[in-house]
């Protein structure tokens, strides 16, 4: 694929990038046999402009050479603008003319640009990925020191990105180009002395930094673009402009700042803050801090051990302190990866780690690495614990980046709490509440983990009951909170799945239950009470880890493992594949789904908002579909049993009708209804997680049985209004009936009762007691109903006979009198109207109208 000159120029003159929807506009829009005019340009000019020139082409980071040069003149002759941008584009075209096209590094940006939901057209031809060259700005402004920013100065070259790197690797000496360019951490050794700078106008070695104006404000731009410079942000600047290392200090400090302000102005604009007009600050402090942390240095952690009540805004202090004394040098974010980014720097740092858990007797694993590099800057002693407990702070820590969200920060606010003031564990318990307030909870974990596992054909029956069996483990972990683990720990066993279903099989045997409780650990002994110190906080740490299992595993990642022991996988090394793993891939369609739930809901707002505000349920999106589910669905609650019921095994279907039919024998107080309606709910929940068994529970099955658990509340609260709905079991069939009860006021003792036949139409009946007498009506829409019911009137005489009621009027014809009796407002007993009920609805029942075909 070559670009001619012609296109170029139009690519050049337009603005345009080099693109593939830009390359055909270009390719279109052009008449090569009509090539443009050539301008020539005397010595003199070029003489003039050649100092700004070669100062463009060192701002893009290019070598002034016969290329670059020649560009120049190109954009000269063509009378095109000679700029960073157009002289980079020139480079481009002729390595790809020279090179010829990569189809493989086409494809990987056009799958970029798919994952950021952009046309494929807009990927560039050629080049790197714009996380590819987010990744090498990152590593460029680290590799520039506030002595190549001096030394640029002195020698009049611009303050670009790219112009100060190139500069810094041209000023390193033949010796040192044997290592590293980055060495990492200055002077790092176990005790890490001399680490720490005094922070005075004067650089290493203890030259002085200069003090020209042009050398102060570009040390003091590269700085406050190291701190604001994350990865993130880093790939926000290269899709805002492709070519931002080649632009001046000055301009990406704007972009980033602009950056940071856009969005927390976006957090603050997407939220209703009305009440809390005086917190908003506070909001986009704790916003900023948090996020802010997970670029600091990994080495305050340490402040965490050394000080147990350090809130997390005293975490960000301390580690924004750190970073100023380490500006320059390479060091581990607090925020760990799921890959490793820091190449040989760190290692290079530290060589005498590996060597050092060797003699500890403890895995070279990456958390034992990074928490005795921890230990080591803040010189503190390298025992067990201390490594165990740097590591336990640091699975907390993750769990905070992983976890907090600006609506939680915010629902904390207006709940007058201020999350920077707490500390890690403290906000970490405060972010699990807001959790489960918002509907994240486990089983939505569940039924999202289900979604992905029905969607994936590749997935064997075997692994899906394997796989679903492996999730309930976890999940049964960490509600442990710690017993589970802990008994494992006691025993000296490592932290397995294999051995966790051990410790649970024998458990069940015995019929005991092992935990840790509060007098763990402590003994008389030193050594045993350092012992069991080690393991409470073994337990803690393994236990924190089991959350992070449990957010990021993916039933692909599970699949992928399909050889490895990972059964047998310390836990460590088995959060690091889930982490690994969790690359959102696949999940499109779940998002869409949510999305769809998350519409639909919001369309029922205004119905059932004030229902929600009655039962005290918050409006999430599965409350408000079931809340309009109970009020307008057929059957209200009812109706969710029905369809969770028809996917369940035919023992289980039989076992729940039967609890069905024991509601309308159990019918004596609302009282009885309730307990009726919980029992119902308890089998149905029991009855969805027996199909883990098999493997053949569902993401559907998991969403029913939300929408059930999220219902039930409000349907219990209608009995509280004397107003409930009964099923009626004739023949294994199931009908609901709709029963409403008034004991005071003006109607006090009259009992209505509604259902919709499948044979007769629509059902009412209505009946009034006086004493020990009532009277009252059935109608059905068809004339046939009204048959059955003449045919079976001694039926329900009997029925209230036995039940110490004498009948004095029970119109079956189909009529309905205006008035019965004399108006009474005297309070009727509930206890004995929910009993006429009962006799009413049995009777009912008896005649056989409302069995459902």
């Amino acid at each position: 694929m070559d670009i001619s000159e012609e296109q170029m120029i139009y690519l050049i003159k337009n603005g345009m990038d080099l693109t593939i929807e830009n390359i055909c506009t270009a390719k279109n829009s052009v008449n090569e046999s009509s090539p443009s005019q050539i301008l020539p340009f005397s010595e003199q000019v070029w003489n003039d402009i050649y100092p700004q020139v070669t100062g463009i082409i060192e701002a893009a980071g290019i070598t002034v050479g016969d290329q670059s040069i020649n560009g120049a003149k190109f954009m000269l002759t063509h009378e095109l603008p000679i700029t960073v941008d157009s002289l980079r584009l020139y480079m481009s075209v002729n390595a790809l003319n020279q090179r010829g096209f990569s189809e493989a590094q086409a494809r990987e940006n056009i799958e970029e640009q798919i994952a950021c939901d952009n046309p494929p057209e807009q990927a560039r031809i050629s080049g790197s990925t714009m996380q590819e060259r987010a990744r090498q700005l990152l590593e460029k402004v680290k590799g520039i020191s506030d002595r190549t920013v001096d030394s640029a100065v002195a020698q009049g070259k611009p303050l670009t990105i790219s112009c100060l790197y190139n500069h810094a690797l041209r000023s390193i000496d033949v010796g040192r180009l044997r290592g590293p360019v980055n060495t990492g951490v200055e002077g790092a050794s176990l005790s890490l002395s001399g680490a720490v700078q005094n922070g005075d106008s004067t650089g290493k070695n203890g030259v002085p930094l200069s003090m020209h104006p042009a050398a102060v404000a570009g040390r003091r731009q590269l700085e406050e673009i190291r701190l604001s410079m994350t990865l993130e942000a880093a790939v926000r600047l290269v899709r805002k402009d492709f070519n931002i290392d080649a632009k001046p200090l000055s301009d990406i400090v704007d972009f980033l700042r602009q950056q940071e302000n856009d969005y927390y102005e976006n957090v603050v604009s997407s939220h209703d803050l009305h009440d809390i007009p005086e917190n908003v600050d506070l909001l986009k402090e704790t916003l900023k801090e948090t996020d802010e942390l997970k670029n600091l240095p990994a080495f305050a952690l340490g402040e965490m051990v050394k000080r147990p009540s350090i809130t997390v805004g005293e975490l960000h202090t301390s580690a924004s302190r750190m970073k100023a004394v380490l500006v320059g040098n390479a060091y581990e974010t607090m925020m760990t990866k799921p890959r490793q980014d820091m190449g040989d720097s760190m290692t290079e740092a530290f060589q005498n780690v590996d060597a050092i858990l060797e003699e500890m007797d403890l895995d070279r694993n990456a958390e034992n690495q990074r928490a005795v590099r921890i230990l080591a800057y803040n010189e503190m002693e390298l025992t067990g614990k201390n490594i165990a407990s740097i590591k336990e702070a640091d699975a907390k820590v993750q769990q905070m980046f992983e976890t907090l969200t600006p609506q939680i920060v915010l629902n904390l606010i207006r709940e007058n709490k201020n999350p920077l003031n707490m500390t890690v564990d403290g906000l970490n318990e405060e972010i699990m509440q807001q959790r489960e307030i918002r509907g994240i909870t486990d089983e939505q974990k569940f039924s999202e983990f289900l979604y992905q596992m029905d969607r994936n054909n590749a997935i064997t029956e075997e692994e899906r009951t394997s796989f679903i069996g492996i999730y309930r483990l976890l999940d049964k972990v960490q509600k442990s909170h710690g017993k589970d683990i802990g008994a494992v720990v006691r025993n000296g066993q490592e932290i397995t799945l294999n051995n966790l279903f051990a410790a649970d099989k024998s458990r069940k045997a015995r019929g005991i239950n092992v935990g840790v409780d509060d007098s763990f650990g402590e003994r008389v002994n030193v050594d045993s009470s350092e012992r069991g110190i080690l393991n409470q906080i073994n337990t803690a740490y393994n236990q924190t880890l089991t959350g992070s299992i449990l957010r990021h595993i993916r039933p692909e990642t599970l699949k992928s493992l399909e050889g490895a022991d990972y059964q047998n996988m310390s836990f460590e090394e088995l959060n690091a594949w889930m982490k690994a793993g969790d690359n959102d891939m696949g999940q499109a369609e779940l998002f869409e789904d949510i999305n769809q739930t998350l519409q639909k809901a919001l369309s029922y707002e205004e119905e059932v908002a004030t229902m929600l505000d009655a039962s005290e349920l918050q409006k999430t999106a599965t409350n408000m579909i079931a809340v309009h589910q109970v009020m307008y669905g057929e059957d209200g609650i009812y109706g969710m049993v029905r369809g969770i019921k028809q996917k369940l095994s035919e023992p289980w279907r039989e076992k729940i009708t039967k609890q069905e039919e024991s509601m309308l024998e159990n019918l004596e107080s609302k009282a009885d209804v309730v307990y009726s309606m919980e029992n119902l709910r308890s089998a149905l929940s029991e009855a969805v997680h027996d199909k883990e068994k098999d493997g053949t529970i569902t993401a559907m099955d998991i969403q029913a049985l939300k929408y059930l658990n999220a219902g039930m509340p409000v349907a219990m609260r209608a009995v509280e209004q004397d107003e409930f709905r009964i099923p009626l079991v004739v023949d294994g069939n199931v009908s609901i009936m709709k029963v409403s009860v008034v004991k005071d006021g003006s109607n006090a003792g009259e009992i209505t009762a509604t259902m919709q036949t499948p044979k007769h139409g629509r059902l009412e009946a209505f009946v009034r007691v006086e004493g020990n007498q009532i009277e009252g009506y059935i109608t059905t829409e068809e004339e046939s109903g009204q048959l059955v019911l003449e045919r079976n009137e001694l039926t329900l005489r009997s029925v209230f006979a036995k039940g110490g009621l004498e009948v004095r009027d029970l119109r079956l014809d189909g009529t309905k009198p205006m008035l019965y009796g004399d108006a009474s407002e005297e309070e009727m007993p509930v206890s004995k109207l929910y009993r006429v009920a009962k006799q009413l609805l049995t009777a009912i029942k008896l005649t056989g109208v409302a069995a459902d075909n």
